[in-house]
């Protein structure tokens, strides 16, 4: 994992997996009032599209929900056993 630096500020991309786009305009506007990072999100709606992101390795953390419609976070976790995932995954609910 790495994280840049970009003008005196740290540099973090996340991957954001939710099936409610309500809820990733809730988590970009929540990280874009860190002090000091500049996170960089992409946002996918489903577990296929999560899946595929993750094994691009090219994100520094992963914020993943728990409902992703018939599939669930879990399932996203088992997934990436199964190739060896190196990003951290942080599991949300609400």
């Amino acid at each position: 994992m790495s994280i840049g630096m970009k003008a005196d500020v740290d540099y973090v991309r996340v991957l954001l997996i939710d099936d409610s786009e309500d809820d990733a305009i809730i988590a970009r506007a929540m990280l874009s009032r860190v002090r000091g990072v500049v996170f960089e999100e992409e946002w996918v709606p489903t577990f296929d599209e999560g899946v595929r992101k993750l094994k691009e390795n090219t994100h520094d953390v992963c914020l993943l929900d728990y409902c992703l419609g018939k599939e669930t976070g879990l399932d996203v976790l088992r997934e990436t056993l199964k190739f060896g995932c190196r990003v951290p995954i942080i599991m949300l609910t609400g």
